[in-house]
């Protein structure tokens, strides 16, 4: 699977050993874009590193990774050396995985500057595979109220992710109970996965293919969920997904400015730029299923995506906004909604037809002619 090809490129070290955060320049929004700088990265560290321009100089890093949490496409990551620590305790460990503040005399299997530097799809596979404690007892006297709320945040993202039930049985806040051992995904298959697919990751890495297109905890986190899948035990969990007003006229803006590849067209005959040709392939299933367009669909990959809203910032048409929830078991979880469009009979791309046009509206604009001004 793509997202166990990802972990296994992290888990070599491939990007970086030095003791910081690395960049996937691909997945950064200042990549996709660049009429509005996205400049969180630099505006958290603490240290007046400017991280958001693709060639950062890490001199004066301390490994905080308050810069990994606050990337709204989870561009930036911590250091391989330290994750491959956190991912070996994840697949590899029997109790709840611990997670403590820095500010705390309290042991913790993971020790970090702040709670608030945890990425909830981290500790979301650490829940789902054996548990996970987040020791928050420093966030009482915490002077850092921003950073407290984002602490809040992360609790509130995996009690919408997990279900009350299942966040009150694997989720806890101090301490875990003296018989709380793991019950989840069986580790020794989900870690044997991880290890037939290094020496793939290796060739991956070495013939200059392209890098990664998510986070690695979110490649762990799928991971977890697949295996679970596999096993015939899936885990239900609740995803973001986006709405769509019904007028989309499949421009392809939204699915070339993803930084995550988490939306893409299907429509029967059409493959150019990335579009998938859905002929002969089962509809995706969408609970708005209508009868409209010959299997013409719109779907998005809640699994891929970040919400970072680059999608419906660019929309020209403005009819993606929003957001709902997405309940599945599955991996990918989509989501998918009905278009109308024709393919254009001249250039053959999609257009929004009107009163029987058969033609988009570039191949019946009047071309300029030199001679016409003279």
């Amino acid at each position: 699977m793509a997202f166990a090809d990802d972990i296994t490129l992290y888990a070599l070290g491939y990007w970086s050993h030095e003791q910081h955060p690395f960049r996937i320049n691909s997945i950064c929004l200042n990549t996709k874009q660049r009429k509005h700088p996205c400049r969180a990265c630099t505006d958290i560290c603490p240290e007046g590193i400017v991280l958001h321009t693709g060639k950062a100089v890490w001199t004066g890093c301390t490994n905080c990774n308050l810069c990994v949490t606050t990337c709204p496409t989870s561009a930036i990551n911590q250091s391989s050396t330290s994750f491959e620590g956190v991912r070996r305790l994840i697949l590899e460990g029997d109790a709840p995985v611990s997670f403590a503040c820095g500010r705390t005399e309290e042991h913790g299997d993971v020790r970090c500057t702040c709670l608030a530097t945890v990425p909830w799809d981290l500790a979301a596979a650490a829940a789902l595979s054996n548990g996970v404690v987040l020791k928050a007892d420093a966030c009482k006297d915490c002077p850092h109220e921003t950073l407290v709320e984002r602490v809040k945040g992360l609790v509130r993202a995996l009690k919408h992710f997990l279900g009350k039930e299942r966040f009150s049985t694997c989720v806890f806040m101090h301490d875990q109970p003296d018989n709380m051992r793991a019950s989840g995904t069986d580790k020794r298959l989900a870690f044997s996965r991880i290890a037939e697919g290094v020496a793939q990751g290796a060739e991956t890495a070495l013939s200059g293919q392209p890098t990664p297109n998510m986070s690695c905890y979110r490649a762990l986190l799928l991971d977890v969920l697949a295996g679970a899948q596999q096993q015939g035990e899936p885990i239900d969990v609740t995803w973001q997904t986006l709405t769509e007003d019904g007028s989309c006229r499949a421009c392809e803006i939204c699915t070339k400015m993803c930084p995550h590849h988490a939306l893409e067209l299907q429509i029967p005959g059409y493959t150019d730029n990335g579009a998938v040709d859905a002929s002969g392939e089962e509809t995706p299933s969408s609970e708005e299923d209508k009868e409209v367009g010959p299997n013409q669909w719109l779907i998005h990959d809640a699994t891929k995506c970040t919400q970072c809203g680059l999608c419906y910032v660019s929309c020209p048409n403005e009819n993606i906004g929003g957001w709902d929830n997405l309940a599945s078991s599955h991996v990918p979880a989509l989501r998918a909604w009905p278009i109308d469009v024709e393919l254009c009979e001249k250039c053959g791309r999609p257009f929004k037809p009107k009163d029987g046009e058969v033609r988009c509206i570039a191949c019946t604009r009047p071309m300029f002619s030199p001679s016409a001004m003279r």
